[in-house]
């Protein structure tokens, strides 16, 4: 499988990969969005931004702006999901890079602490949240994975982690949303890449995919 402008991340199990940098995936205008495999496109909403700096990247002003993909079918069981973001330090507690099986599923975002981000399942026993302090306004890479009942959060390569483990239902897949939630939980910042696994990505492998990418956020 190609996927263009970054062929060193890994190709196992990815399901969906969005990228600004390649023409395929955005054309720099336009409100239509294609990942850049399994032909699913998406929509932006209410003028969210585009820049090519960094080689590209998505901007939300935590008013309204965001991005709508619909159903990826083949996440149920274990998945991993990595985007690279830089959020402005006006964003409210909960806010959203991404929220996936929309109403009830799988998140990723602020906690109710400043300069405090990472993801959770809102279904199970109980619902829970995992989190890293990553400083806002600069670029950061995390990267959440469900093994089975373990789920790690990993911040800009494998050296800041932090795991739990907790038993959930099978996610039951559904629309994705980025720059908000089903509760209106607005971002404000920018997103770049977003890659989604059907499986639960090594350590090997997010950092592999961390140092494929690094050099265009400086990092």
């Amino acid at each position: 499988m190609a996927v263009g402008y970054n062929p060193s991340i890994v190709s196992d199990g990815l399901v969906f990969f969005l990228d600004p940098a390649n023409r395929r995936s955005y054309s720099g205008s336009g409100l239509t969005v294609n990942g850049l495999v399994g032909g699913i496109s998406g929509t932006l909403v209410n003028g969210t931004g585009f820049s090519s700096a960094n080689n590209g990247y998505f901007s939300f002003d935590g008013t309204n702006d965001h991005i709508n993909i619909p159903s990826i079918t083949s996440i149920s069981g274990d998945f991993s999901v990595l985007i690279w973001f830089k959020a402005n330090s006006s964003n409210l507690n909960y806010a959203r890079l991404m929220d996936f099986d929309f109403a009830n599923g799988f998140w990723i975002g602020r906690s109710t602490s400043a300069n405090t981000w990472g993801g959770g399942i809102k279904i199970g026993s109980p619902p829970f949240g995992i989190f890293l302090t990553l400083p806002d306004n600069e670029w950061h890479f995390l990267a959440f994975i469900r093994n089975s009942t373990t789920h790690t959060l990993y911040g800009d390569g494998i050296t800041n982690t932090n795991s739990s483990t907790v038993t959930n239902t099978s996610l039951t897949s559904s629309q994705i949303t980025l720059g908000t939630s089903v509760f209106s939980d607005l971002y404000a910042g920018i997103i770049s890449q977003v890659q989604i696994y059907n499986r639960a990505l090594t350590q090997q492998e997010i950092l592999q995919n961390f140092n494929a990418t690094r050099f265009r956020y400086g990092i």
